[in-house]
Order: structure tokens, then C-alpha cells, then sequence
């Protein structure tokens, strides 16, 4: 299981001040912020980073105005890295950094990457059931309680792309990315082979690349929902 999901996401912004607000009233735990960058960090290990869309040390635009500049996918281990550096250097550019990240464009034209990432296990404190309307597992005993969520995974990212087909078999057949489910003339949905998600890419049909959205995983419904008032109550849409 060489590909274990999203490492890093680096997004490229047009108002770095906002940006960095909106995420932290998100739930995310800011790790690094200078004036032209902010790192943000998950449970996992997993990372979120953003620069100024204009910041010369950004990977190349592969999409119209701001938005995500490069996925890192995370590789459970040096023998998996080396092995994808040497697969996919026959037919395509690879740049290595120093640490040994791979840099490289997917069949579709987006910014990829692989790094060796060793995801840290999650352990998590919830109730032991909900009580519905056939039993009851929760008697005389509160429901975990939150002031804000806390997003901890990332579960999965979504572009929009033309030839949706032949983009897909770049990630099955050289990535070994496992395909979970298709909306039939719409899109397909893919997991990697480290990971139990329904899905961890989802790759629509569209008359450009774009991005749609990042999931991220939270505990419960009930921190979701904390999550959502939040951010309404602190103003955004």
C-alpha cells in the first residue's frame, strides 16, 4: 500500500490575511505563519499551505485564478518512492528535492507530488453509540460536548477535468489508485491503495481544470455541525 492519501496541499491565494482567518475559524491549528506564508497542520500529520498567488517560490498555475498549486501525495515508504521517481520519470519530467519529494504534471495537467509520509494514528475519545429508535448504547451520560471543530484528516480532494476517462487510467494504472464508484457521464470516484475511505480523488467532467473542494474529517456529526454554526456565526457564507 505505497500511497497512503493527501500529504500536502499548497494553495496559491489572492489575500493571504484572509485566508489565514477563514481556516482558523475553520478548525485548523496554524503551525508556521510568516508575513508571505502560513503552514497549517492536522492530527495526521497531513499539511495545508498557502503563499500569495504571485510568490515566485509557488509551483506553476495549473488552473485559472487562485486556488490549490499542487497536490503532495504522502508514500508509506522510501522503497514505494523510489520506485513511482523511477516509473513515471520514462515518460514525464520528475524533479527531486533534496528531502526526496517528487515534483511532476499528472496526465490531466495538475501539479503532483510524492513524499514519504508516515500518517500518525488517530486516537480519538467518542461515545460508544447514539441512542436511536430502536435501542439505546448512551444512558445517563452526556454526549461529547464541542465549542468548535477540529478538523484531524484529509479525506479527499476534487478537480474538475476534460476527458475524464483517460485521466482516471493515469491514476489507476500507473498510481494504483482503485476506482470505488462512477456517476455514470459525470465522473469517477478513486482511492488510493493505503487507505479505507470511500474515496480520496474525485476526477469530474468540465470544459476546463477546476477545483471544487478539500474534505476534511472530523469525529461526529454532532462537531461537524459545531463546525458549520461556527462559521456562520463568525460571518462567512
Amino acid at each position: 500500500m505505497p500511497i497512503v492519501g493527501v500529504e500536502t496541499l499548497t494553495f496559491g491565494v489572492a489575500d493571504l490575511e484572509t485566508s489565514v482567518r477563514f481556516h482558523e475559524d475553520f478548525g485548523l491549528v496554524l503551525d508556521e505563519r510568516t508575513p508571505g506564508h502560513a503552514r497549517f497542520r492536522l492530527a495526521e500529520g497531513s499539511t495545508v499551505e498557502f503563499r500569495p498567488s504571485e510568490d515566485p517560490v509557488m509551483p506553476p498555475a495549473f488552473l485559472d485564478g487562485p486556488g490549490p498549486r499542487e497536490i503532495v501525495w504522502g508514500v508509506a515508504s522510501a522503497e514505494a518512492l523510489a520506485a513511482l521517481a523511477e516509473d513515471l520519470g520514462r515518460d514525464r519530467e520528475v524533479a527531486v528535492d533534496p528531502d526526496g519529494t517528487l515534483h511532476l504534471t499528472d496526465d490531466g495537467g495538475m501539479r503532483i507530488g510524492f513524499r514519504r509520509f508516515e500518517r500518525v494514528p488517530l486516537a480519538l475519545e467518542t461515545a460508544p453509540g447514539e441512542n436511536n429508535l430502536s435501542q439505546t448504547t448512551r444512558w445517563n451520560r452526556h454526549r461529547k460536548w464541542y465549542e468548535s471543530a477540529r478538523p484531524k484528516v484529509i479525506n479527499h480532494v476534487v478537480f474538475g477535468l476534460p476527458e475524464v476517462e483517460r485521466r482516471v487510467d493515469f491514476y489507476v494504472e500507473r498510481l494504483g489508485f482503485r476506482v470505488t464508484d462512477i456517476i455514470r457521464g459525470f465522473g469517477v470516484f478513486l482511492r488510493c491503495d493505503g487507505r479505507h475511505d470511500h474515496h480520496n480523488l474525485l476526477l469530474f467532467r468540465a470544459g476546463k481544470r477546476l477545483f471544487s473542494h478539500v474534505s476534511f474529517g472530523v469525529e461526529t456529526i454532532d462537531e461537524l455541525m459545531t463546525g458549520a454554526n461556527l462559521m456562520q456565526r463568525r460571518g462567512w457564507s
